[in-house]
């Protein structure tokens, strides 16, 4: 009896437990402008994107915009995610702010998982994408990210 309200008492701590304290050592980390590139395996409509992505955090809400471009088109689409652990994110583009795509092209709303790591003085953002359009699923790739440091 006594072990099956101990577990009880662990799911319930399990999914009813914040985000870990030691994400707030990460905000000024995540927040800010990255840029970097998108890959997409072979079937896609090019093997490789500019990607950038704009990260405002809202406790453990990660909110923004993303724009991804080839050649002369592009998507600059919002995101909303949150924050999974102290090392990594996920986000889902959630609409198309603005885009300019040739005839009969659609762009991917992509879902990722990142994870964050510094080299050097610098940090990154890397992981998987997959996404779908109005055609279907998209074929997946992945994602590399670097911060861009602010401006004086």
């Amino acid at each position: 009896m006594n072990f099956a309200w101990l577990f009880c008492a662990l799911v319930f701590q399990f999914f009813t437990t914040e985000p870990p304290s030691d994400i707030e050592t990460i905000y000024p980390s995540l927040n800010g402008k990255w840029k970097g590139v998108l890959t997409q395996q072979e079937g896609g409509y090019k093997k490789q994107y500019e990607f950038y992505v704009e990260i405002k955090l809202d406790g453990d809400r990660v909110i923004g915009r993303s724009q991804v471009e080839v050649d002369e088109l592009f998507a600059k689409m919002k995101i909303k995610g949150r924050i999974l652990n102290s090392q990594s994110l996920e986000f889902s583009e959630i609409q198309i702010l603005d885009m300019e795509k040739e005839p009969g092209m659609n762009w991917c709303f992509k879902h990722c998982i990142l994870e964050l790591e510094r080299i050097g003085d610098s940090w990154r953002l890397k992981g998987e994408w997959s996404g779908f359009s109005e055609y279907g699923s998209c074929t997946p790739g992945q994602i590399f990210l670097r911060k861009l440091r602010p401006r004086a």
